[in-house]
C-alpha cells in the first residue's frame, strides 16, 4: 500500500470528528453542569465543539475525494480554532484533563502537519 500516510492520516481526521461530537454529547448529558460555569458558556462550548466534529468531518470527506487543496485550507483553520479554544479555556473551570495547555498544543501542531500532508497530496495530484 502506497499511500499508507494519507489513511493514516485520514484516521486521525476521523478520530478528530468523532471527539469532538463525543465532546458534545457529553455536554448535552450535563458533564459540564457542575462547573460553575455559566449556561451560556456551556452551550458556547457545546455549539463550538459542534462546529469542529462537522469541520472535521469535511476535512476527511474532502480528502476522500480529492479536494486536497480545500481539505487543507479547513483543517489549518480548525488548527487555529482549537489552539485558541486550548489558551482560552484551560484558565477557565472546566473538566479538562492535566496538562491540557501542553497537549493541547501538541494536538493543534498535529493538526497543522496533517494539513501539511494534505497541501503535498494536492501538489502531487
Amino acid at each position: 500500500m502506497k499511500n499508507w500516510p494519507f489513511f493514516l492520516w485520514c484516521a486521525f481526521f476521523l478520530i478528530l470528528a468523532l471527539n469532538f461530537a463525543s465532546t458534545v454529547l457529553a455536554i448535552l448529558g450535563g458533564d459540564f453542569d457542575g462547573t460553575g460555569l455559566p449556561q451560556e458558556m456551556t452551550v458556547m462550548e457545546a455549539v463550538t465543539n459542534g462546529f469542529a466534529a462537522l469541520g472535521w468531518a469535511t476535512v476527511l470527506i474532502s480528502a476522500f475525494f480529492k479536494r486536497y487543496l480545500t481539505a487543507a485550507r479547513l483543517a489549518v483553520f480548525l488548527a487555529g480554532f482549537f489552539f485558541f479554544d486550548v489558551i482560552t479555556t484551560f484558565v477557565l473551570p472546566m473538566p479538562l484533563p492535566p496538562y491540557f495547555l501542553i497537549w493541547g498544543s501538541v494536538v493543534a501542531g498535529l493538526m497543522l502537519l496533517g494539513a501539511r500532508h494534505l497541501q503535498k497530496e494536492a501538489r502531487h495530484a
